[in-house]
């Protein structure tokens, strides 16, 4: 009898019977998402996926942005990189992670975009009006005075979270080429530090210099919004002096041009 059921066992394994029993289906029990919860203004954040479940099972994730603003990197997959947008004001983002193998099988995750640096809310260019006052001072004449009024634009970019570079055409333009930096404060005001332009030469007999707030000059002031109005008020010194081509006398003349920019960000 023994011998008869070894025979049979013999039998059974020969025909592929392996002893153990077969693995369980594959199952996804719980979804969580991990990573950072502030992200500063358009900045960017990885975010991971952790699936757990049962069996053989599949481990990425449909990623969804259920409210705020933002980009994600990819549709698919067990992680995504998050891209902040520029954020006027603190920005609350939620995401959801969706298992490809069960849907019922989900995660929120929300995180908060930081406010931008006020420069970075200043980016951009301005068209407005220009007014300028322009008193001339020579001392081979009398004191005189001209007004303008004219459209024109400016633009703004940033060097830093506290400060912006001012340039475009016009008396500034020529004073200083490269613009002049601003500082920008967070209660919506702005400020211009002293700067003196290069001298440089006008033609072949005169030689010219822009300064603003020196010599002589009230501290520039502006004023901005996150709507994008700008307001600007300064004081522009040219100096200019010139040499006579037959006597070889040296003259002065002195531009104060009192300026006020009013604009709207395009």
């Amino acid at each position: 009898m023994n011998r008869l059921l070894l025979v049979m066992l013999l039998a059974l394994l020969g025909c592929g019977g392996s002893g153990q029993p077969a693995p369980p289906p594959g199952a996804v029990s719980r979804v969580t998402v991990k990573g950072e919860t502030r992200v500063p203004s358009e900045g960017s954040t990885v975010l991971t996926a952790d699936v757990e479940g049962t069996g053989t099972y599949v481990s990425d994730v449909d990623w969804y942005l259920l409210s705020g603003e933002g980009f994600l990197s990819n549709a698919v997959g067990a992680s995504v990189t998050y891209t902040a947008p520029l954020a006027p004001e603190e920005l609350t983002v939620t995401l959801q992670a969706v298992s490809l193998m069960d849907p019922s099988k989900t995660a929120t995750f929300t995180l908060t975009v930081s406010q931008a640096p006020a420069a970075s809310l200043l980016v951009g260019t301005y068209a407005g009006t220009l007014s300028t006052h322009d008193q001339v001072t020579a001392a081979s004449g009398p004191v005189t005075t001209e007004d303008k009024l004219e459209d024109i634009s400016f633009t703004l970019t940033r060097v830093s979270d506290t400060r912006v570079q001012l340039s475009g055409i016009g008396h500034l333009g020529l004073g200083f080429p490269s613009g002049i930096p601003l500082e920008v404060r967070e209660d919506g005001t702005l400020g211009f530090p002293s700067q003196a332009g290069e001298r440089r030469r006008h033609d072949k007999y005169c030689w010219k210099q822009y300064f603003i707030n020196e010599p002589d000059a009230a501290p520039g002031i502006g004023s901005w919004d996150r709507r994008g109005h700008l307001s600007l008020n300064w004081v522009s010194i040219l100096e200019q002096e010139c040499t006579h081509p037959v006597t070889g006398a040296t003259s002065e003349t002195t531009h104060r041009l009192e300026q006020a920019f009013l604009g709207t960000r395009g």
